[in-house]
């Protein structure tokens, strides 16, 4: 804002008549300016026969009206015209354009009554503050109103003038009211506009429908027999510029900005509350038809919902719906209020004749960034290096507020770097050397994170890259495929009507690297990151857990695009109906998060990813297409895979190179004598070897000795291959080694995966096998088991993998060839018999045990075969001694389920 006072030098000052105040009045035709070209634009030229019958004096002040209409006025310089006939008036064409008419058009003319000086006068600019001479608007500005005051030009509120460089400017108010002149003493403010907010066009131009058409032309509603609006609510997250928009809208219609804050409204006292509030209204009545806007912050804390407020707030309430209701009689007065929590307003304020409509505001794009950026560095001396639009493609989910913040930021780094590592003697050229560059903007983008985040306190900028993940090179391009294609080929789906998949499940074994491909994911595709593990979601009051997960998700909206990542998914999302005594609290939470992966809000980019060791936990619902319609298995490692990692893993060592650590027979041999190990696993037997090297460096000679060993040693890369060796030997790998050497079914191994077959997409086509179908397997040996398939990528197209046990049921081996065959429609079994071959728990655990896992193979509608043999988690072995209808079938709930002492006889 131009704040500051020109000082400027009169030079010469106009002659006002010497008659009276006198108030004749002409009629005359508008006409091109011809003698006075070239002069300024508030000149206008008369005949000095019209002169002498208004008694108008060379460079006195006259006032122009539109005739036949109301309202545009502006007061003018009079000069003389000498040629031509009488009643015509030569105006500039900006000033035609302030009256309203053209060419030929008729106006009134009279003298002004008075010339008053200014003590005030308020602009707004007309021109983009980011356009080439945004950074010049003040300059221009300020050397323009040196020559006004010196003309002592007039002003008038509502008039457009032009500057240097054909920049245009508003006059929004002026002190004394009306119009005013420009003097040595007025003082210049630059007021807010349009042009000085960024990232907000499509608000502004609702605002521009909504606000100032209906402030400036009240007459246009009235002649098609409909009320304007006179209550409009903006709707966004704070700093998004609510406010700078509604302030700028007061300006461009003339209107009185009367704001009004809950800290000033709310008081302990009773009516004070009421009384304050209406205050604000009165004070826009009294202003006897001139525009006003009346402005509420926050009007969540004024009109909050009335069935949970306090008294004082439902009283206050109800006077804002009563003011509200009032107001609609005055055409000149409109109400904005400001919110980034529209749930708890009360309704009865946002229906129609109140506050009926709503804009809301939506964090910036790129190119909205760009814009703001641009306007908040125009007076920011920054380097040569410095791309804004790298740093605008680089702040997703940030808003104005965090961008000014931003800049600050990366300005104050500058100064502090400067100041401590130069000379303090040589301040002058310390200052004169001040540049903002690139790096202080890096600097900034690591510490400042956007507001729309910072209420979640696991999100993180992730700094981990494709380099630091070891053997997983299709799944990462998978991945990417995923996320990239959605933003930089965004036109194609739209082309095709189709929507991108937006979620993956990656499932397998614990220290896989699944948590890590998703972060390395979001840092390579600079994404926002927000990591949520399922019991942080939960909460023990009603409604709250379901509510957790919406914010959640509007959270990832507003920081577009953004990876939400859930991990142990299955702690969150069990099959329906599997929790008894929470009441339905998980099955609540389960289908608000099903709500939010099927798009009913928008998406926007809001990628979903989540990881489990547990697959068979999850509600299957979620499985489906359009939800994770991606199932990615992140298998444990081979020996070519483990060598990668390791390779990823000694990279992160600070200093270390892989010809410095270690050599590379070394980790060749170190991947062959790990089977079975994840990368985790992996990452425990480099953090065991690196211990045992630091204890061989300290001697035996106690802790404090073996420190200060370490301290005074100057190298540490003396890992040799018998610290691997003992490393590996006190190492084990966390997977379970049967599931590590099973190259059938890639899942923990459990009661729920003896039911399961793993089969390729491909493979399943070509048979006509669906997702979760029940399938019939029979061996070449005449045995036969039914299973459920699952689909996997990873699978060979000419195999199936099947567990263990399943194997056994079937009497093959891995290298065996069986037969498969889909169920067109499942049996389901009326009885079991089940006999108890082998338990670790006493007789009277069993059958709760037994119950338990029904219950739960239920849920997942698991088929069972008559003679299979399976295992629980408890450590029941079980076979199915008789089914009825025999062969096979699926369990329901009311399945009867009953325990044989003996063996059934054939």
């Amino acid at each position: 804002m131009l704040s500051d006072i020109l000082t400027i030098t009169s030079e010469l000052s106009w002659k006002v008549s010497a008659g009276g105040p006198q108030v004749w009045e002409l009629t005359l035709v508008v006409d091109e300016v011809t003698v006075y070209a070239g002069k300024p634009q508030q000149f206008a030229a008369i005949h000095v026969d019209d002169m002498k019958e208004l008694s108008l004096a060379r460079f006195e002040l006259m006032v122009l009206e539109q005739v036949g209409k109301k309202g545009s006025k502006t007061a003018l310089v009079c000069v003389p015209l000498e040629t031509g006939e009488p009643g015509r008036i030569e105006l500039h064409e900006t000033a035609r354009n302030n009256l309203r008419i053209k060419l030929g058009d008729r106006v009134s003319v009279r003298r002004a009554t008075s010339d008053e000086h200014g003590k005030l006068i308020v602009v707004i600019s007309l021109e983009s503050r980011h356009s080439s001479v945004g950074n010049r608007i003040e300059e221009h500005l300020r050397t323009y109103f040196a020559e006004a005051s010196r003309r002592l030009l007039p002003f008038h509120e509502g008039d457009v003038f032009v500057v240097q460089d054909n920049l245009r400017f508003k006059v929004v108010q002026t002190d004394p009211p009306g119009f005013c002149t420009a003097t040595e003493d007025t003082r210049i403010e630059l007021g807010l506009g349009y042009s000085d907010i960024g990232g907000c066009t499509e608000q502004i131009e609702q605002i521009r429908n909504w606000v100032e058409v209906p402030l400036l032309h009240p007459e246009a509603f009235a002649a098609v027999g409909v009320r304007p609006p006179r209550g409009v609510l903006l709707v966004g997250l704070p700093g998004i510029g609510k406010t700078r928009v509604a302030r700028a809208v007061a300006n461009h219609a003339g209107a009185y900005f009367i704001a009004t804050q809950p800290s000033h409204v709310m008081s302990s006292i009773v009516g004070q509350s009421e009384e304050r509030l209406r205050s604000a209204f009165d004070k826009a009545k009294r202003l006897k038809g001139r525009r006003a806007i009346i402005f509420i912050n926050d009007v969540e804390s004024i009109a909050p919902k009335r069935n949970k407020s306090s008294n004082c707030e439902f009283r206050l309430a109800v006077q804002l719906f009563t003011l509200m209701e009032d107001v609609i009689n005055y055409s000149n007065i409109i109400v904005l209020a400001t919110t980034n929590r529209p749930d708890l307003i009360d309704p009865a304020l946002r229906r129609f004749g109140r506050f009926d409509r709503e804009i809301k505001f939506t964090v910036p794009d790129t190119l909205g960034r760009l814009e703001i950026l641009r306007i908040h560095t125009r007076a920011v001396r920054l380097a040569d290096d410095v791309d804004l639009e790298t740093i605008a493609a680089e702040t997703h989910g940030y808003v104005g507020m965090d961008l000014a913040s931003l800049c600050s930021e990366a300005a104050t780094r500058q100064i502090h770097r400067k100041f401590v590592l130069d000379n303090p003697d040589s301040e002058g050229d310390i200052v004169d050397s001040l540049q903002v560059g690139m790096n202080d903007f890096q600097f900034a983008l690591s510490t400042c994170l956007p507001f729309s985040l910072r209420e979640n306190p696991v999100i993180e900028i992730p700094h981990v890259r494709w380099k630091d993940v070891g053997g997983l090179e299709s799944t990462i391009q998978e991945l990417r495929e995923m996320v990239l294609f959605p933003i930089r080929h965004a036109d194609k789906f739209k082309q095709f009507g189709m929507s991108p998949s937006t979620g993956v499940l990656l499932y397998g074994p614990p220290g896989t690297g699944k948590t890590l491909l998703a972060k390395a994911m979001a840092s390579e595709c600079g994404l926002n990151f927000l990591s949520v593990k399922g019991p942080e979601l939960l909460s023990m009051w009603f409604g709250e857990s379901e509510a957790n997960i919406r914010k959640l998700f509007d959270q990832a909206r507003a920081a577009a695009p953004c990876i939400v990542f859930f991990d142990e998914l299955d702690s969150l999302a069990k099959p329906r109906g599997s929790r008894m005594g929470d009441s339905g609290a998980s099955d609540r939470v389960l289908n608000q998060l099903l709500v939010e992966m099927d798009g009913i809000n928008a998406r926007k980019n809001v990628f979903v990813i989540g990881a489990t060791n547990r697959p068979d936990q999850i509600d299957p619902a979620l499985l489906r297409p359009g939800r994770f319609d991606r199932l990615i298995h992140i298998a444990l490692p081979d020996e070519a895979a483990r060598f990668s990692i390791l390779k990823a893993i000694l990279r992160l060592r600070p200093g270390a190179s892989l010809t410095g650590f270690l050599a590379e027979t070394d980790l060749q041999w170190l991947a062959r004598k790990t089977p079975g190990f994840s990368g985790a696993d992996l990452m425990g037997v480099c953090r065991r070897s690196l211990e045992l090297c630091i204890q061989s460096l300290g001697e035996g000679n106690g802790v404090k000795r073996q420190w200060q060993a370490i301290a005074h040693s100057k190298d540490l890369s003396t890992i040799t291959r018998e610290h691997l060796e003992e490393a590996v030997r006190q190492t084990r790998g966390s997977v379970p080694e049967e599931r590590a050497c099973c190259s059938m079914v890639p899942f923990k191994v459990g009661p729920m995966f003896v039911q399961l077959a793993v089969v390729h997409p491909e493979a399943m086509k070509k048979m006509g096998i669906q997702q979760f179908q029940t399938i019939l397997i029979e061996s070449e040996s005449g045995r036969s088991t039914a299973l459920m398939c699952f689909s996997n990528e990873d699978c060979p197209t000419d195999k199936i993998e099947i567990h263990k046990i399943a194997r056994e049921n079937l009497g093959v081996t891995l290298s065996d060839t069986v037969d498969v065959r889909g169920v067109i429609q499942d049996l389901i079994a009326k009885s079991i018999f089940v006999e108890v071959l082998q338990s670790r728990s006493s007789g009277d655990t069993v059958m709760p045990a037994l119950k338990a896992y029904f219950e739960d193979a239920t849920q997942r509608q698991l088929p069972f075969y008559e003679g299979d043999q399976f295992v629980t988690e408890d450590g029941l072995w079980l076979k199915i001694a008789k089914m009825t209808p025999p062969a096979f079938g699926s369990v329901t709930k009311s399945t009867r389920i009953e325990l044989v002492a003996e063996p059934i006889p054939p």
